[in-house]
């Protein structure tokens, strides 16, 4: 090892917390991650020495810098995971208004349905209550004109299709 140079660590160890299905294999996520631990580890090595009273504050500087780039970085990221999830649940909440919808049209289509069978049986049962009429009606005027024969009313017509065989009994 040369003189007044640090020991670090091996790039290797770095990644020793990326595990399989977390970090590996490595998206790119991960890759921008590698990145930027890179760059961090190449800017440590130009910061001025700590035993380097003259350059302290010059170093402090540096670092407060450097922090401020690092909590930007995070808020950016923070803001990306936020819109993400925010598109997420102007998805979801979509897809629920769309099922909603879907329910509530399907709700309606069946209360027609059974409005229209209702209406329909209704309408069956004034025909039928107009036909039996019709039949009345029709059945009275037969009455009526068969009274106006030898027998009258119902008698008559009871016994209108009985004449011939009752014409040779009573003389």
């Amino acid at each position: 090892m040369r003189a007044g140079l640090r020991p670090t660590p091996p790039e290797l160890l770095t990644l020793a917390t990326l595990t399989w299905g977390r970090g590996l294999p490595a998206g790119l996520a991960e890759v921008e991650m590698i990145e930027r631990a890179r760059v961090k580890r190449a800017w440590e090595a130009t910061l001025p020495p700590l035993h380097d009273l003259a350059q302290l504050d010059k170093r402090r500087r540096m670092m407060e810098e450097m922090e401020r780039k690092e909590w930007a970085f995070r808020e950016s990221e923070i803001e990306k995971l936020q819109e993400a999830r925010l598109a997420l649940l102007m998805r979801l909440l979509r897809q629920r208004e769309e099922t909603q919808q879907q329910v509530t049209t399907q709700r309606l289509d069946q209360c027609f349905s059974q409005q229209q069978l209702t209406k329909e049986a209704h309408l069956r049962r004034i025909r039928n209550n107009y036909a039996i009429s019709l039949r009345k009606l029709a059945r009275r005027k037969n009455i009526e004109e068969a009274g106006r024969g030898t027998c009258e009313g119902l008698l008559g017509l009871r016994l209108a299709h009985l004449r011939p065989a009752v014409v040779g009994v009573f003389p």
